[in-house]
C-alpha cells in the first residue's frame, strides 16, 4: 500500500477515544502523520507549536467547543490557510451549509462510511476555499 497521504499533518479533537483511535488508524494506515487530541482547551497550547495540514474536529466537545475554537484558529494569521472540518453526531441539529457559513471548510456527519474517510477528506481540502500552502 503505497502512503499517499505521507505529507498529511492531521490534527484530530474529539472527547471520545474511541473515534481518535478510528481517525488516528484510518489516516496513518495511508502514511500521515497524525496528533490527536480529546479538549479543545489543549488544542489552542499545542497550535501554539504545531502548524497541521488541517484538523478535524468534534463542534459538541465539553469545556471549550469546536464552535469557540474555530474562532481562536481563525484570529491565528499562521492558521488561516488550515482547513478545519467539522464533525458532529447530531447532522440534524447542524446545518452542513451553516457549518460552510460560519468559516468551518467542511463538515462530516457522524456515523461516516470507513472507507469514505480519506476520499471525502481529500475533496474537502482540495475544495477548501481559503488559500493554504499545500493543496492535497
Amino acid at each position: 500500500m503505497a502512503k499517499e497521504l505521507a505529507h498529511w499533518k492531521a490534527l484530530i479533537i474529539d472527547d471520545s477515544i474511541s473515534n481518535l483511535a478510528l481517525f488516528k488508524l484510518r489516516l496513518a494506515f495511508y502514511g500521515a502523520e497524525v496528533k490527536t487530541v480529546s479538549d479543545c482547551t489543549a488544542t489552542v497550547y499545542l497550535l501554539e507549536y504545531y502548524t497541521p495540514t488541517f484538523i478535524l474536529f468534534d463542534i459538541s466537545m465539553p469545556r471549550l467547543n469546536g464552535w469557540d475554537t474555530l474562532k481562536v484558529i481563525r484570529n491565528e494569521d499562521r492558521l488561516r490557510g488550515v482547513p478545519l472540518i467539522a464533525v458532529s453526531a447530531q447532522d440534524l441539529k447542524y446545518d452542513p451549509d451553516r457549518v460552510i457559513e460560519v468559516g468551518f471548510d467542511g463538515y462530516l456527519a457522524k456515523p461516516f462510511h470507513v472507507a469514505k474517510l480519506v476520499p471525502d477528506l481529500k475533496h474537502i481540502i482540495k475544495s477548501s476555499s481559503r488559500p493554504s500552502k499545500e493543496k492535497h
